[in-house]
This record gives structure tokens, sequence and C-alpha cells, in this order.
């Protein structure tokens, strides 16, 4: 095996594919269990595949590991004696290893098929859903709504549309990094041509709210965490006492009201079946997005984050086989599902960024949910439980940009606590026991959380 350490023997993706070439048999360790390592997980089935070489996935550490395998490993809790290692953060690995390690998973992936050749829209699809969980994030945080009266005058709103298509221009929504999201768009384009309009992937620049195309223009915008934050829908001081209306909902009718859409007109259609009046107010009050769409049939089409949030829901049934399946082909996906889980995502927000407080941890003030707010039934949900952070810390930072946030929440089926807390551009977990949680937030403010200042 070659020196793992050193760059000048070459690409440690040529290395891993030298030594896949080599190998009658390989078997795929999977512990993880985010989506990210899901797109992980089906690349390498990819390569694999088109390298014709026998081999298994696992989802636990097998008890020993058999001498000539090949092994690789995604997530922890094992140790590859010989084969790879995917990881996001630096570690050992032992001698006849190689480490391919990325802070990204999507960079790490798109390097990894760019490197061997097998970029093309079986690889860059788990790519694209891969990127919906950070990139999802940015796109909330980008600003949603372009304005908030109806009725503008002619020269305002042609000011207001060219100032969002130079921003839009210069933004990436989609990608995480600028330069990854530029090679990806030129890949897709020129894989158009070798697909039919049934399967083709495409990036669209649209208005847009997750799961729009299932659920009433009400319902999606109540739902949409970027436009949650704008109009602080779950600020709990909205409330109106003498509103029978949900605090969310009356803030909502109220902005419907100011740029001239009738809460029933929002509430019996979806956004791509509003047309006339109704359809123009929409297009003039929200800035386009960036999403990645994949085609199937003729009239069918799922985004990047719709396809993330279906492959959370398989993921947390365990259907662990299904959700590899869902990331080759959307077909395979239930949408319905993963629509639910948004849905609870966002109620999770909602909760939590209700029943949030300041705390003082080593003389810092941290934003902190407290542990019997969020609860889930695995740890399985770990991807969900990012997000329910990523948003709540959206909530929070549109005040106070300065302070750290830091979630708690319980996993019942392991019995568990889990901390969750951001680190420059990466979200990262610590497990805890229920005794130890207040130790280990305090542990994580000290060694993680303040050395950024």
């Amino acid at each position: 095996m070659p020196d793992t350490q050193n760059p000048e023997k070459g690409s440690v993706y040529r290395r891993f594919h030298e030594e896949i070439l080599k190998s009658p048999f390989v078997r795929v360790v999977c512990t993880a269990r985010e989506v990210k390592h899901f797109a992980a997980l089906s690349v390498i089935l990819f390569v694999l595949e088109k390298e014709l070489k026998k081999h298994e996935v696992l989802w636990s550490p097998p008890p020993l590991a058999q001498q000539g395998f090949f092994e690789v490993l995604i997530g922890d809790g094992y140790e590859v004696s010989r084969g790879a290692v995917i990881s996001e953060v630096p570690k050992k690995v032992s001698p006849q290893a190689l480490l391919l390690y990325s802070p990204s998973v999507a960079t790490l992936l798109h390097a990894l098929c760019k490197e061997l050749g097998y970029v093309s829209s079986e690889t860059l699809w788990p790519i694209c859903i891969c990127t919906a969980g950070s990139s999802g994030r940015e796109l909330d945080a980008e600003r949603v709504i372009k304005r908030r009266r109806a009725g503008r005058e002619p020269a305002e709103e042609e000011e207001e549309t060219s100032r969002e298509s130079e921003d839009f221009s210069d933004s990436d929504s989609a990608g995480g990094v600028t330069a990854q999201h530029q090679d990806i768009c030129a890949e897709i384009e020129k894989f158009r041509k070798f697909h039919g309009d049934k399967e083709r992937l495409e990036l669209k620049k649209e208005i847009y709210f997750p799961f729009c195309r299932w659920a009433t223009l009400y319902g999606a915008l109540l739902n949409d965490l970027g436009v949650a934050k704008e109009l602080e829908l779950f600020n709990p001081k909205k409330k109106r006492r003498a509103c029978v209306l949900d605090g969310s909902e009356y803030v909502l009718n109220q902005f419907l009201a100011q740029i001239g859409i009738s809460v029933a007109a929002a509430q019996s259609a979806s956004l791509g079946t509003l047309t006339g009046q109704i359809g123009e107010f929409v297009r003039r009050s929200f800035r386009r997005r960036r999403v990645y769409v994949k085609h199937y049939e003729h009239n069918v089409e799922v985004t990047h984050i719709e396809a993330y949030f279906s492959i959370c829901s398989l993921i947390r049934r365990k259907k662990y086989v299904e959700a590899v399946f869902g990331l080759r082909d959307i077909k395979k996906l239930e949408i319905a599902e993963g629509m639910q889980e948004h849905r609870r995502m966002v109620e999770q927000v909602k909760r939590g960024a209700g029943r949030k407080k300041i705390v003082r941890v080593h003389g810092a003030e941290v934003v902190y949910v407290p542990k019997d707010v969020l609860v889930f039934r695995t740890l399985n949900e770990i991807s969900v439980i990012k997000e329910v952070f990523s948003g709540i810390r959206g909530v929070v930072r549109r005040r106070h940009p300065e302070k750290e946030v830091v979630v708690s929440a319980y996993a019942e089926e392991e019995e568990t606590w889990v901390l969750v807390y951001g680190v420059e551009e990466r979200i990262e977990h610590e497990k805890s026991g229920g005794s130890k949680v207040a130790e280990s937030l305090r542990s994580i403010v000290k060694e993680k959380l303040m050395l950024r200042e």
C-alpha cells in the first residue's frame, strides 16, 4: 500500500482506484446515518459496479476484519486494517489504509469522480442531494422576500429587479463552494444532451419553496424557513391574545394581505397553478432561488432538497437499502413521507426557537435550547437534528449575529442526548448522558466555541 502521508506519491484518489482494481473483493462498511454519507456510499457503489468488482455493504462494524479484503469505511466505530476511510475531519488511520479527507463530503465526492473520470448524471445527482444539507441552509440564509407591500411604482420595481439580478449572479444558493458549483453546473449542461427530457438533471432559477409542488402556497410559505425567519413567524411575541389563529398564521395572513394575495387563494392553489394577477403578485414579492432538479417521465420533477428529506425519512425508518436506491432512482423516493419529515423539522425549529434561553458559560453568553425541549425517536435522524439546529441558529442570528448557539436533543431509542453546535462552516455534534449534559455544554463552549473568538 502506498504511503498515504506523502503527497508526491500521487493523488490519493488515484491510489484508491488502483487498490480497488487490485482487490478481488471490496467490503463497504457504512456506520454513519447522515444523508451525505449515504450519498458517498452511492458514489462508491457506482465506482465498484463500473469496475465489475464483487462487493458487499455492511451497516454495522463486522466482528473481525478479514485478511485480503479491501474495506471502505464511511463513518466511525471500526478500524480499517487495509482499505480506505472517508472522513470530514483529519484522523489517524492504519499504515495500510488511505484517508479520503475533506471538510465537505460533496467536495470529496466531486473531486473523486473528476479524478477517476466517473462524472456522470448518476454520480452528480447524489452529490447534489448531498449539498442540500449545507446549501439548503445557505438558501434559507438568503433573503427570500423581495417586497412587503403591493402597488409599488414601476421605476422602483425595475430597480429592485435589477438589483436582484446582480445579487443573484454573484450568489451561490445551490452549491457549497462557488468553484464546485460552477463545475457542477457546467457538467450538468454537458450531460443534458445525453439524456432525454424524462431523466434529465438541471439547475433551475425560480421562485421555490420546499415541496411547493405538493402543497398549497399557504402551506409552503408556512413551512419555509427563509420566509419564517424574515417574517419572524417563530417569534412567540407575535402571538395575539384576541386572535384564535396560531401566531405564525396570524403574521402570515397579514403579510399575504400586504402583498395583495387573499388567504383563500393561497390556501386553494399550489405555487405552480397560480396564474393571472395573483401569480404576478407572487413573482414580484419573492426572490428566485437556485435548485437542482431531477426529472422523470415528462412532467414530474424532484428538487435536491425534496430528495434530501425523503432520504431522511427512509433512514429514520431504517430503510437503508431503499435510501441507497432512492439516491439512484427518484421513482423510489416516498415524497409524501419526505414532506412530512420536512414539516416535522420546521415544527421542531419553531419549538426550539420558542424555548431557547441565554446562558452564561465560562463568561460567554450562549443561546441554548434546553435538553427537555427537542425529542426525536432515534439517532438515525441526525441529519434532521442538524437541520433543526441550523434553523434555530438562523432565527437567533437575525438579531444576535455574534452569539453562539448550542442545541440539545434527546434520542428516545438510544436514551441519549445529542449536543449540536457550529464550528466555522461545519455543524458538529456530541453524544452525552443525561447527567452529563451540563458538563458537555461547558466543555463544548470552552474547547470548541471560545477558541474562535
